[in-house]
């Protein structure tokens, strides 16, 4: 048995054909969409990067306990889990949080191929990097070091096609399936920073959407308010995404003909998802913020093509989060779960015809100590912690003279199928219905058995109580 996990770093759902979008090109995607089941309402847990992958790695609602730490030991991880069964590991990643400053993503893998010089991954120091194709203050810092350190990154970086990022993943990942074709069972991690900016695809790719634009070029725009970006920057934003999204889609797609052409593609598993999205604009925000996430953050395709399924082509309706990737591959492999896991499998979703089991009736997403967002139903609900000391840091990591980065600073709530864009709070409208959120956000945190005091931020009297009860 083989199984493939394909981790895209900042894809939005709504930038696949796939899924709605009119105007971006992703024939590669729409093919293999067309072969597997898509998962219309995935949503991400932990936000972002590395607590995105934690809840993957570990199939847990990993928030309450970690934020954007190494991945620690004390629970088992997918890899692990796999490599002790007999399964060939394998993982490909150019995503260097995963692996830089004892991260410790590859653990439990046989093996491990990494791709240096994403983003400010610390490769070279070399002196006069390049210049940006946009002034400073209209780009992402990070700290002030960050953008020096991504320029010296791409200084000797040929100005061809194969030596950019994705064809070189990619590309070792099709090598490694011809080299490990022939194992009896397999799992292969691939796990790439693309799409996640800076958008420097190469021609066509990095004009297709705005061809003849003459201003500045945003390839990683800073991130906060947006009133300081154009209507025609935010409009060549929007082009340069797409751009790498496509630049993306050709490469994954010489991946999958790869896994057809060895053999391999009617006994394997594909799974091809993402961590979060990000803001063009949307909210009066460039970026991913701290505080409110909203759909176009929490929204991230997932997509499966199960060999033994007959669902080619089918929309999966309910609920689905990545804590279930983890036992749905494990499910696959016939190995059970750990204890510690707490997702669902995907399996019984993608195979039985009938009475598939019910669908998970919740996502909840969050970066952790900042507000949750809750989506049952229609609606979208945001709770925002209560301690007044974590409310002073979240109001202070403002830019100055910000009125909305973290959103309301009150709780919210949406329907999001007459206000797709979130932008009507109903919250003050239907108090019921914020109070019936509340008590199912409050149990599931308590489900999970998180730490008293984490629960304390969001339910301060509610702790207070239960330790005066267990007193």
């Amino acid at each position: 048995m083989k199984a493939i996990l394909i981790v895209l770093d900042t894809l939005r759902r709504d930038f696949l054909r796939c899924c709605g979008n009119p105007w971006i090109r992703t024939p590669a995607f729409d093919a293999f969409a067309k072969e597997s089941a898509v998962f219309d309402d995935y949503r991400i847990v932990s936000f972002p990067t590395v607590p995105a992958r934690r809840d993957i790695a570990t199939g847990r609602f990993s928030f309450p306990w970690k934020g954007w730490e190494p991945l620690s030991g004390e629970h088992p991880i997918l890899a692990d889990v796999l490599t002790k069964r007999g399964v060939v590991t394998q993982l490909i990643a150019d995503t260097s949080p995963m692996f830089r400053d004892g991260y410790g993503f590859d653990r439990g893998f046989q093996g491990f191929w990494a791709l240096r010089g994403q983003e400010d991954d610390s490769l070279n120091t070399d002196p006069d990097p390049p210049e940006m194709p946009a002034p400073n203050e209209k780009l992402r810092e990070r700290p002030a070091t960050f953008l020096d350190q991504c320029r010296r990154n791409l200084k000797y970086r040929l100005p061809l096609e194969r030596d950019q990022f994705a064809p070189k993943i990619f590309s070792a990942a099709e090598e490694w399936l011809e080299r490990n074709r022939t194992h009896k069972d397999f799992f292969l991690w691939v796990d790439s920073f693309s799409p996640h900016e800076p958008w420097d695809q190469p021609f066509p790719y990095d004009s297709m959407y705005d061809p003849g634009y003459k201003g500045d070029k945003l390839v990683s725009p800073r991130y906060g308010l947006a009133h300081w970006i154009t209507a025609r920057e935010k409009k060549n934003l929007v082009a340069l995404y797409g751009g790498m999204v496509t630049f993306v889609d050709k490469w994954i797609g010489r991946l999958f003909e790869k896994v057809k052409s060895l053999g391999l593609w009617d006994e394997t598993m594909i799974i091809v998802t993402s961590d979060h999205g990000f803001n063009f604009g949307e909210h009066n925000v460039v970026g991913k913020i701290g505080g409110t996430l909203y759909d176009e953050e929490t929204r991230v395709p997932l997509i499966i093509h199960d060999p033994r399924a007959r669902k080619a082509g089918m929309r999966m309706k309910g609920f689905a989060q990545p804590p279930d990737l983890m036992p749905t591959l494990l499910d696959y492999f016939r190995i059970p779960k750990p204890p510690s896991v707490h997702g669902e499998s995907l399996l019984p979703r993608l195979r039985r015809a009938r009475d598939p089991g019910p669908a998970r009736p919740f996502a909840l997403s969050t970066q952790r100590g900042h507000p949750f967002t809750w989506a049952e139903g229609r609606h979208t609900y945001v709770r925002w912690p209560r301690d007044p000391a974590r409310l002073k840091k979240l109001y202070d990591s403002r830019a100055p003279g910000d009125k909305s980065i973290c959103g309301r600073f009150k709780d919210e709530l949406y329907d999001i199928h007459s206000d797709p864009g979130q932008e009507k709070c109903l919250h003050a409208r239907r108090p019921d219905l914020a109070r019936k959120f509340d008590a199912n956000v409050r149990n599931f945190i308590e489900g999970l058995d998180a730490p008293a005091d984490f629960r304390a931020l969001y339910w301060p009297q509610a702790s207070a109580a239960q330790e005066r009860k267990n007193a």
